[in-house]
């Protein structure tokens, strides 16, 4: 017999297990002795010597030992890239590898086209979504997608173009133009864009009211549709105007399953990941109707401080039966204008109780974030779940069009243990025309969580839900618009120590409801007052702030604060420890008062606000 290195041995080896009928024909990149240095230079895919044989084709697990570079379309029925091995989609080609089974990176894959018209695709063709099993930390046969393992790299990077902007004004109906805030850099014709909605809950199909089209042509800031629009998208005038989002679906790298057959990317390594610019769409598995565990869109497992300094930028996850984006105790990972689109389930979510630090979500986009099928009472649906951790930032992200039950929310500060919990740094981030609530906040916490210029319109039900017993949250420069029945409904109280506070808040409910602001009961009676500071409400028919909370006191101040209207309803049935201080202006003149129930001792009777009133 030859020696085992040499190519004769290698074919031979081959054509013995296609002979012998073996399933699972496996081809290796030759030679097998030793594993390439990424200075080694690149085989040719199509060339037979690379393989010492005929190159892999469908029947075949293919293994990359070595540099190889992919310059024809093929199909395989999976694919091992070995640590020290490089598969490259060829630069200057349009290139498909289609597989019927898992591609498992423990070496680089580099998808890297060279020109904006070429375009790279990693496809699943035949995936079985009964099969999946979920869960663990290793590959599985029957769970068919991209597992990126040990020192495994993934280095894509497609076609840069600006991921989404809003538009310069409103797009009315039969619109074939949308003029841009910004310049539309790398927009091409035929790509698919998206346009969210923006009209008033009064509108039957407020949260699910988008428009689709590709783009037919590119002039500045001037981008022509291919058909009109179907709804209107009206600009806002609030936060200097907002007008919808058109959002860009299209990229050159895509990695994709199909309709009913959802593949998903899972990144376990220790080594930190670049994946810019790519399109991952038909992923996240479900199992007879239910999420299949750790098999979501992009899912970073467990990788803990090994994934710091990975980089997702202007990548799109659209049609996903599971999560997108999942960093799962994977820290310090940057998503960068990235898109979530038509996902069901929370789009932006990892696993609780576990802890993930220093995440950080910039120029963000969930858009139309659906019920499971089965479930429309899905209450607490989210397009960002802020679960716990350290360092993490939301910075000028967009919730759009999150459907479920009464508190599905575009942002969800879920209930978790005071001693790890997400303290976001949380700036210039909008939620609108969600089918409830703009935002949820439900913890009961003593640190100060800061929510800055954040702006919530046009959601089903109010701008934010604010519980749970006892919390500093802190809102500062943020408006609450148009939302159909409430701006704020309140149910959290301050802590011991520290108040929970509203500054320079905005609250215009524009006509649509009877009041601005509800306080709902309490689990607790509040140790100190909650702070409205320099705060405007208007736009409300009965009184800009009603007390309703019956289960305990309401105790808040109200300071230099603007009313358009009637200021305060207190209801009979609130309770009778609810003591209600105003300084400032406030229908009674410009001194300090007190509002107390109609029924106590005392104090001056203000039928407008049903309410005593007492010099302070």
């Amino acid at each position: 017999m030859g020696d085992e290195s040499s190519p004769s041995s290698s074919v031979s080896r081959r054509r013995f297990l296609r002979l012998a009928g073996a399933t699972g024909v496996v081809a290796v990149a030759v030679p097998i002795a030793r594993l390439a240095s990424q200075d080694d230079p690149l085989s040719r895919w199509s060339d037979e010597g690379t393989w010492g044989g005929t190159a892999p084709g469908p029947r075949d697990v293919v293994r990359v030992a070595r540099r190889v570079l992919i310059d024809s379309s093929t199909e395989v029925s999976g694919l091992v890239i070995e640590p020290g091995g490089e598969l490259v989609f060829d630069p200057d080609r349009r290139i498909t590898l289609a597989s019927t089974g898992n591609v498992i990176v423990r070496g680089r894959l580099t998808m890297r086209p060279s020109r904006p018209t070429l375009v790279h695709r990693l496809v699943f063709t035949s995936v079985d979504e009964s099969r999946f099993q979920g869960g663990g930390m290793d590959p599985i046969d029957s769970d068919v997608g991209v597992w990126v393992m040990g020192r495994g790299k993934l280095d894509i990077r497609g076609a840069s173009k600006l991921a989404w902007s809003r538009a310069a004004e409103g797009v009315p109906a039969a619109s074939t133009t949308i003029t841009l805030r910004q310049d539309p850099a790398g927009w091409r014709v035929g790509d698919e864009i998206v346009v969210t909605p923006t009209v008033p809950t009064t509108e039957a199909d407020f949260s699910t009211a988008y428009d689709y089209a590709t783009v037919r042509a590119v002039e500045g800031r001037v981008v022509t549709l291919s058909a009109p629009t179907k709804f209107a998208h009206p600009r806002i005038g609030i936060g200097g105007g907002l007008g919808p989002e058109v959002l860009n679906l299209t990229r050159n790298v895509r990695i994709e399953g199909r309709p009913g057959g959802r593949t998903h990317l899972f990144v376990r390594t220790s080594v930190p990941q670049s994946i810019r610019y790519a399109a991952l769409r038909f992923v996240g598995p479900r199992k007879g109707g239910q999420l299949v565990a750790g098999r979501y869109g992009l899912h970073f497992h467990l990788a803990e401080n090994a994934a710091r300094g990975s980089l997702v930028d202007g990548v799109v996850i659209r049609d996903a039966g599971n999560h997108a984006f999942v960093p799962h105790t994977s820290h310090g990972i940057t998503f960068r204008n990235c898109i979530s689109h038509n996902t069901t389930e929370d789009a932006y979510w990892w696993d609780v109780p576990d802890d993930t630090d220093d995440v950080v979500y910039d120029r963000c986009v969930a858009s139309l974030v659906q019920i499971p099928h089965g479930l429309e009472g899905f209450h607490t649906l989210s397009g960002f779940r802020l679960n716990r951790g350290r360092g993490q930032a939301a910075l000028g992200c967009v919730a759009v069009g999150v459907q479920g039950g009464t508190n599905s929310n575009g942002y969800h500060w879920p209930s978790q243990a005071n001693s790890s919990e997400g303290v976001w740094l949380f700036e210039d981030c909008v939620s609108h025309n969600n089918r409830s609530l703009g935002a949820y906040i439900w913890q009961n916490t003593s640190e100060i969580h800061p929510v800055t210029r954040m702006i919530c319109y046009h959601n089903g039900i109010s701008g934010i839900l604010h519980g749970a017993y006892k919390n500093p949250y802190r809102y500062e420069d943020c408006i609450f618009y148009g939302n159909g029945q409430l701006a704020i409904i309140l149910h959290a109280v301050s802590t011991d120590e520290i108040p929970l506070r509203f500054v320079d808040v905005v609250c215009d409910q524009a006509g649509l409801s009877e009041r601005c602001v509800a306080t709902a009961n309490h689990v607790f009676p509040p140790p100190i007052p909650t702070e409205f500071e320099r705060c405007d409400f208007r736009g409300s028919a009965t009184s800009a702030i009603g007390f309703f909370a019956e289960n305990n006191a309401d105790q808040i101040d109200f300071s230099d604060c603007t009313y358009a209207g009637n200021e305060f309803f207190l209801a009979d049935s609130i309770s009778a420890s609810t003591f209600i201080r105003v300084f400032g202006p406030a229908g009674k003149g410009d001194g300090s008062i007190a509002l107390r129930r109609l029924d106590q001792s005392g104090g001056e009777l203000f039928p407008n606000w049903n309410a005593k009133v007492y010099d302070i």
